[in-house]
């Protein structure tokens, strides 16, 4: 059923004098119908399920999972490290799972972040670091392709 129908139904209620407040109420219920039933649950953090842990589960399906986890994480590091933008997220973690044998690559929150205190290890931040100095050395020239002519 779509918006139009519904309220063409409630009118022929004859509610006639509440028709104000039943195209609120059909128009409410309708906009609570729209999005991916992935984005009312995960809201703006969505892509971390599909852009983020999809990039470990199609270099190795036993290494997906752990949205929620990932998610925790994934605020966290932002939190404390507001220069780092959601394409410098994704671009580190093509490079590392570009570089990585695919039985040997952490599930994604760990790639985030992994133990407590001192002994933690922050994996994401070094591949960050050398995204970096890719992107940087790669400034200004028209191919990445190191070729000699």
């Amino acid at each position: 059923m779509d918006r139009k129908l519904a309220k063409k139904l409630v009118l022929k209620m004859n509610f006639d004098e509440f028709e104000d407040k039943a195209n609120k109420l059909v128009d409410e219920i309708f906009d609570g119908l729209e999005g991916t039933l992935e984005e009312k649950k995960f809201g703006p953090w969505v892509w971390v399920k599909t852009e983020y842990c999809s990039l470990f589960i199609a270099k190795n399906i036993e290494k997906g999972g752990y949205i929620k986890e990932s998610i925790s994480r994934m605020k966290k590091m932002f939190a404390a490290n507001p220069e780092i933008r959601k394409e410098d997220v994704i671009g580190a973690t093509k490079l590392y799972l570009s570089s990585t044998d695919s039985r040997y690559i952490r599930y994604p929150h760990y790639f985030l972040k992994k133990g407590q205190g001192s002994s933690a290890v922050y994996e994401f931040l070094n591949w960050y670091e050398k995204y970096k100095e890719a992107e940087a050395a790669g400034e200004g020239r028209v191919s990445k392709i190191n070729t000699m002519q």
